[in-house]
């Protein structure tokens, strides 16, 4: 999947928005409105991916469950990681 295909999607005002608030209200949001798209583990944390309003955001969340990032994205590389690692579990698999 690309994500130049979903760019016109993007509802901007509800990106922005999105942006402004603060990160527990992000958080809230997240898994009051959003999509639960994927998960990983980076230096401890758990990154969950959510999809929402045509736009894509990271939770940061520590291994006391404790929040600690929310980053809000359109397009670009931090989405581009995830679809070149399931392609990479998937040959792995094949193998």
């Amino acid at each position: 999947m690309k994500t130049k295909t979903i760019q016109k999607e993007v509802d901007l005002q509800s990106f922005y928005s999105f942006s402004r608030l603060d990160i527990s209200e992000q958080s809230r949001m997240l898994r009051q409105k959003g999509i639960f798209v994927d998960k990983y583990a980076e230096g401890g944390n758990h990154v969950n991916l959510y999809f929402m309003n045509g736009f894509f955001a990271e939770e940061t969340v520590t291994p006391q469950n404790e929040l600690k990032d929310v980053t809000a994205f359109r397009q670009g590389f931090s989405i581009e990681n995830y679809f070149e690692t399931r392609e990479v579990l998937t040959l792995r698999k094949a193998s």
